[in-house]
């Protein structure tokens, strides 16, 4: 498995701009996805997520630019096995802000 899962030597030296993120990619045999969603509120909050997924965890990582949430984001399901792997990619997100 790569990145996160394995020491970040293997890391591009470019981190992907997405939304409101700036993040590395995890690598493809990881088995991990990042996805974007976008949501916009009815008082024109922008809410932007990164869903971060394998076959046996969830994690959501969100730039409410401020704003609180209510139920949201859902509770992280992160397997024991896979803990340490979403901890290191979560912990080198970044989040910016963004034209509204």
């Amino acid at each position: 498995a790569g990145w996160p899962y394995t020491e970040a030597s293997q890391l591009s030296s470019e981190p992907k701009e997405q939304g409101a993120f700036s993040y590395r990619e995890p690598d493809p045999a990881s088995g991990i996805q990042v996805v974007l969603a976008r949501a916009h509120l009815l008082d024109t909050t922008v809410v932007h997520t990164l869903h971060v997924a394998n076959c046996r965890s969830l994690m959501f990582i969100v730039n409410s630019f401020g704003k609180s949430l209510e139920g949201w984001p859902p509770k992280d399901q992160i397997h024991p096995e896979d803990k340490a792997a979403f901890d290191t990619l979560r912990d080198q997100v970044q989040l910016k802000g963004l034209e509204r």
